[in-house]
C-alpha cells in the first residue's frame, strides 16, 4: 500500500484526493478515524519507511528493515515540500487594513470576511463587525478587499506623495526626528544624575580635607565612586545609541521610492499601509484615510467610491460585450458584432461621464464622522 501511495504522489495525485480514495474503499486509520490529508503526509514523511531509525539524538540503519525505495520517498517528499511551499506563497493574501479600520455608521470595527459564489469563485471582503459577530443591522455594505486597499493606495499615490506632499512630509520628519534627538531625555537624566554624585563626593572629600574622617565616611565615598563610574558608562552606552541627524535630501529621496512603487507585492503593500495609514474610515459613499504623521485636515483624504461602482458597471458590460461577441462570431454575424461593439463603446463612455470621480480634503474628521 505504501510504496502505491508514494507512485500516486510521484504521478500528481494529490494527498486529499488518496484520502478521498481510501475512506470511499472503507479504509481507516488505527482507531478507526477516516483517512486526511495530513495523516497521508505525515505517514509518507516517515523515515522509519526506509530502515532508518533515531534514538537519543543518534541514527541507526540496520535496526529496522527498509521497505520503500529511498530514491522514490525523497523524491515524492521534496514534491510535497514543494507543494506545502507553493500552497503557502499562493495564499498569502493578508487583510492589510485590519486593525485600522471603523465603520462609520455604528462605529464599530471592520474585519476580515470571506465567502465563495456557487461557482466556486474565492471573494474576500471588509465587513462592518456589528453584521458579522453581532448579527445587528448595520447600513455599511461590504467592501471588497482587493478593491478596497487598491484604491487607497493608488489614491495616495495621487494625492497625497506628489512631489510637492512628499517635500512638506520630509521636513516634517526631519524636524520631528532631530528635535527628538536633541532632547534625549535618558541622556539627560544620566547626566543629571551624575552631576549630584560629583557635588556629593566633593562634599565628603572637603569635610576629610578638614579632618572629618570615620569609617562610615569612607563607605560613602567608596560607594559614591562606584556608582559614579556606573552612571559614566550608562552615559557612554547611550552617546553610542545616538543616531545621526536626518538630512532632507536623504528622507525626500526616501520617500519619493513609495510613490514610484506598484505594490503587487504583498510584503511591499503591507510596508505600505503601515508606513502611510493610520485609519480608515468607512461609508457607503466615501472613505475617510487618516495618514500616518501630522494631525489636521492636511493628514486626511476623503475618496468618493463612485470609482468603485464605475469599475464594477464597466466590468460587467465589457464581459457582456465579449460574451454577445463571442454569440456573434459563432454564428457568423460579423455586422452585428460591429454593431454590439460601437453600443457597448457607447454605453462604456455615457457611464464614465455620469460618474464624476472625485477625490477632495474634507473639513478634519470628515463630513458625518464622528
Amino acid at each position: 500500500m505504501l510504496g502505491r501511495l508514494l507512485k500516486n504522489i510521484h504521478g500528481g495525485e494529490k494527498t486529499t484526493e488518496i484520502a478521498s480514495h481510501l475512506n470511499a474503499q472503507g479504509a481507516r486509520i488505527n482507531g478507526g478515524k477516516k483517512w486526511t490529508g495530513n495523516a497521508i503526509a505525515k505517514m509518507l514523511h516517515n523515515q522509519r519507511y526506509m530502515g532508518i531509525e533515531k534514538f537519543s539524538g543518534e541514527i541507526f540503519t540496520d535496526v529496522i528493515p527498509q521497505i520503500i525505495e529511498e530514491k522514490l520517498w525523497k523524491v515524492v517528499n521534496g514534491m510535497m515540500v514543494d507543494y506545502r511551499r507553493n500552497y503557502k506563497k499562493d495564499k498569502y493574501d493578508p487583510y492589510f487594513l485590519t486593525g485600522k479600520i471603523v465603520c462609520g455608521y455604528c462605529g464599530e470595527s471592520v474585519i476580515a470576511e470571506a465567502g465563495s459564489s456557487h461557482r466556486g469563485t474565492r471573494y474576500k471582503y471588509y465587513k462592518c463587525n456589528t453584521k458579522k459577530v453581532k448579527g445587528k443591522a448595520c447600513e455599511l455594505r461590504n467592501y471588497r478587499k482587493q478593491e478596497l486597499e487598491q484604491l487607497i493606495i493608488d489614491k495616495t499615490k495621487q494625492y497625497i506623495l506628489t512631489p510637492t506632499k512628499i517635500e512638506e512630509i520630509a521636513h516634517m520628519v526631519v524636524d520631528k526626528f532631530n528635535e527628538e534627538l536633541s532632547n534625549n531625555i535618558v541622556l539627560k537624566c544620566l547626566e543629571k544624575e551624575l552631576k549630584q554624585i560629583n557635588s556629593k563626593i566633593n562634599s565628603l572629600v572637603k569635610n576629610m580635607e578638614q579632618g572629618i574622617v570615620s569609617a562610615t565616611i569612607r563607605e560613602t565615598l567608596y560607594k559614591l565612586e562606584n556608582d559614579r563610574a556606573d552612571i559614566v558608562l550608562k552615559i557612554a552606552e547611550e552617546k553610542t545609541k545616538i543616531d545621526r541627524p536626518l538630512k532632507f535630501e536623504d528622507v525626500k529621496n526616501f520617500i519619493s521610492l513609495f510613490a514610484c512603487k506598484d505594490y503587487d507585492d504583498v510584503f511591499e503593500r503591507n510596508e505600505f499601509f503601515n508606513r502611510f495609514i493610520k485609519k480608515v474610515i468607512l461609508f457607503n459613499d466615501k472613505i475617510i484615510v487618516i495618514m500616518c504623521g501630522n494631525k489636521g485636515p492636511d493628514s486626511e483624504l476623503a475618496i468618493n467610491n463612485d470609482e468603485l461602482y464605475a469599475k464594477r458597471i464597466l466590468e460587467k458590460l465589457e464581459k457582456k460585450s465579449s460574451s454577445e461577441n463571442e454569440n456573434d462570431n459563432k454564428n457568423g454575424s460579423a455586422e452585428n458584432s460591429d454593431s454590439h461593439f460601437d453600443e457597448n463603446n457607447k454605453i462604456f463612455k455615457e457611464k464614465e461621464d455620469e460618474l464624476d470621480i472625485s477625490v477632495q480634503q474634507p473639513p478634519r474628521g470628515g463630513e458625518n464622522v464622528t
